[in-house]
């Protein structure tokens, strides 16, 4: 069940992410705002089809990048693969379900990582349009939940990769 979510959510931050950028790009003005300071005033700005390239770019490569990366996983020798006690967990009998395991962790960092670029492109589009001055608070806390909920996969993969009693 899990695994069907994990893909249910993930086509759907991509569609989101899809629609976004088709709703937003005729809209947006010439000129962008792309970066902002701490306390989420605009400090930086750059033409519209650069920031609606470089933005689609990232949730490309992390949306469709990172599960394909778990895709080939299996293909990797054992050395390029970084997991806690890989010894144990890649061992012949244990290697394709340790494997799979990665592969969901990897599409959820992969779909948790697409939403926060959408509330990324969603709070800087607004900026642009002046329907707000700048990006804080939220983007803090749109930032500050998606590390813990990453650190958070990655505690799992931890506990989930420890060595069991007498292995």
């Amino acid at each position: 069940m899990w695994r069907m979510f994990g893909w249910f959510v993930w086509c759907l931050v991509l569609l989101i992410a899809i629609a976004q950028l088709v709703w937003w790009y005729p809209q947006l003005p010439e000129i962008v705002p792309s970066h902002f300071d701490a306390s989420g005033q605009v400090d930086g700005e750059m033409a519209k089809p650069a920031f609606c390239f470089l933005i689609g770019g990232i949730q490309f490569l992390t949306i469709i990048g990172l599960p394909v990366l778990g895709y080939f996983l299996k293909q990797l020798p054992d050395s390029l693969i970084n997991m806690p006690n890989k010894e144990y967990w890649l061992a012949e009998e244990r290697r394709d379900d340790s494997l799979a395991v990665s592969f969901y962790m990897l599409l959820a960092i992969s779909w948790l990582t697409g939403l926060l670029m959408i509330v990324i492109f969603q709070l800087s589009a607004q900026v642009a349009m002046k329907q707000r001055v700048g990006i804080s608070p939220k983007m803090w806390i749109a930032t500050v939940a998606y590390m813990v909920v990453v650190l958070g996969i990655c505690g799992w993969s931890c506990y989930r990769f420890r060595l069991p009693k007498g292995a």
